[in-house]
């Protein structure tokens, strides 16, 4: 059972701390009213709900409780918790951004690793080309070579008749030659 001396109405006004007390009484019924509400629910709950709103506006009009004070306190806590909340996701979505691209870098160098066996493969098949090519390479000069040593050994030779084919038409020249020459035709 609540008493009226549970209550510590001390700097009240007489008007409010009547109300108080007049409440107090009221609960002390109150057990009584919640019996009826199982043999008559409708009026019961009824009276329950609006003696509890009427007991909250008594209160907060005693205790000056200002509800719409708490809320804009809250309200206030809110926006305060909520512009943190926006100031994280920003950081976020810094980060966000920064792991995208690094994101982007990693597909790429996944698909460049997955490409690196035809690279290879590729790179490989190139060298060998390279390597037949540089052989080919290698034989064509040796037949140059060669063919220049020839060509040089045949222009000796050229030069050697060439010389001796100067003597002879010197030789012819002569008067004496030219005697025997002519006895010889």
């Amino acid at each position: 059972m609540i008493e009226q001396s549970d209550f510590n109405i001390g700097d009240l006004s007489d008007n409010d701390a009547a109300t108080i007390n007049n409440y107090a009484a009221v609960f002390q019924n109150f057990e009584y009213l919640v019996n009826q509400i199982n043999s008559n629910p409708p009026q019961s709950v009824l009276t329950y709900i609006l003696t509890l709103q009427n007991l909250q506006k008594t209160l907060e009009r005693v205790f000056k409780i200002d509800i719409r004070a708490e809320n804009i306190k809250k309200q206030k806590e809110i926006n305060k918790n909520l512009t943190s909340m926006e100031a994280k996701l920003k950081g976020c979505e810094e980060r966000f951004a920064s792991l995208e691209s690094m994101l982007i870098r990693i597909e790429k160098a996944n698909k460049a690793a997955e490409e690196l066996p035809i690279d290879l493969e590729e790179l490989a098949k190139a060298r060998t080309e390279i390597a037949e090519i540089a052989d080919e390479v290698k034989r064509d000069q040796s037949e140059i070579t060669q063919i220049k040593e020839d060509s040089n050994e045949i222009d000796r030779k050229l030069k050697g008749i060439n010389e001796s084919a100067e003597l002879t038409l010197e030789k012819c020249k002569n008067p004496c030659s030219k005697k025997i020459l002519n006895k010889i035709i």
